[in-house]
């Protein structure tokens, strides 16, 4: 085939069969799609995309006996570990979560949190740690706005938290 001929029923049918079978075996992610549009939603081109370097369970405990995460990401300026742990539910429902995070080298920089359709705010101290409460369960993006040492801004992947 060369794109340009008709599919004809015998193949169209062959095609449904191998959608069929690849959706069962390897379906895509359902949030695939979000994940996309929001990495792909990066305002400024200007900005030093950071490599995710490391994701483990931290292994502390919060109240609710549930192991945080501990994620780690490297930009060629600026390392970013950041703790998850559980915190609640809002008044929808709506899963929470806790962000403890570290700056290295440390600096007083503004950090934003994409977070779905909300972007919240956090000012890291001059030691580089910065913490958020009320972050919704989902997909997460850190912006660390250049100021002091940070000659550009640096963005992270966006990971489920």
């Amino acid at each position: 085939m060369t794109g340009t001929e008709e599919v004809g029923a015998a193949d169209a049918a062959l095609l449904r069969d191998l959608r069929r079978m690849w959706t069962a075996a390897d379906p895509a992610p359902a949030d695939l799609a979000e994940r996309v549009m929001f990495t792909l939603a990066l305002e400024d081109l200007e900005v030093e995309l950071a490599q995710l370097q490391e994701q483990s369970l931290a292994g502390a405990r919060t109240a609710a006996a549930e192991t945080a995460t501990s994620i780690t990401f490297h930009a060629s300026q600026l390392t970013v570990l950041l703790t998850v742990q559980a915190a609640g539910a809002g008044a929808d429902g709506t899963p929470l979560r806790r962000l403890d995070g570290w700056l290295a080298p440390g600096a007083a920089l503004a950090v934003e949190v994409r977070a779905g359709d909300r972007t919240l705010h956090a000012e890291a101290d001059a030691d580089g740690r910065f913490a958020l409460d009320g972050v919704p369960a989902g997909l997460v993006q850190l912006r660390i706005q250049p100021g002091g040492p940070l000659l550009r801004a640096v963005v992270t992947p966006a990971v489920q938290v």
